[in-house]
């Protein structure tokens, strides 16, 4: 029994000893704070990231769903209407100033 008294004595650190190991401990545990803490903050950013893509690209579904929707045949009755209302209106300026 004495026998192990001694051995655990000598495996448990004095002094100087005791202070590093309570120093490097206490550098592990920072060291571990700070990749957890990075690794939530950058979790948190690509969390960002990611919902400001999907608000993105729901925009412009909805952009494209507004467009798709239009008629061909509206769209060309309404592109001759404005080539017809530039012409009369390059007419009206000739006009002016003959």
């Amino acid at each position: 029994m004495s026998q192990e008294l001694i051995q655990v004595s000598e495996e448990i650190p004095s002094g100087e000893a005791k202070k590093e190991l309570l120093a490097i401990s206490k550098k592990a545990e920072r060291n571990s704070r700070f990749s957890m803490f990075m690794l939530v903050g950058a979790i948190a950013i690509m969390s960002i990231f990611t919902i400001l893509a999907l608000k993105w690209v729901k925009e412009k579904e909805k952009f494209a769903n507004l467009s798709s929707g239009v008629d061909s045949t509206k769209l060309a009755a309404v592109l001759d209407l404005s080539d017809q209302l530039s012409k009369h209106l390059k007419e009206l300026e000739e006009g002016r100033q003959l």
